[in-house]
């Protein structure tokens, strides 16, 4: 997965866009999507993270390249794991809530790095 955003400084002219890859011959099976709401490189990132955990229900393995995005996903999925309540974020908390919801009925396992 990726996230991306031009003009991140600037609010007004901040455009930012998220892209999910499968497999080692990532241009057969990849998406881009536009990022709804706020428009920064973080939310980008997450919003690549939350399209493949509603979108693929087989275990998965998510590599991303933001740290920050990566260690909050392993704290919400150790939580779900260990059936403990979720860490609350106050960035992209909508982003937040739908993957806590998507793993709350998901069967399949997700590892995130």
């Amino acid at each position: 997965t990726d996230g991306s955003c031009i003009s991140p400084c600037d609010v007004r002219m901040s455009t930012a866009a998220a892209a999910v890859s499968y497999g080692s011959d990532a241009h057969a099976a990849s998406r881009a999507y536009d990022v709804p709401h706020e428009q920064t490189s973080y939310l980008a990132e997450l919003y690549a993270a939350y399209v493949v955990i509603r979108t693929d229900h087989d275990p998965v393995w998510i590599s991303l390249d933001n740290e920050s995005v990566v260690e909050g996903l392993n704290l919400v999925l150790s939580a779900h794991r260990c059936g403990r309540q979720h860490p609350k974020f106050d960035v992209g908390r909508w982003i937040w809530d739908e993957i806590k919801s998507e793993l709350s009925y998901r069967e399949k396992g997700v590892m995130v790095t």
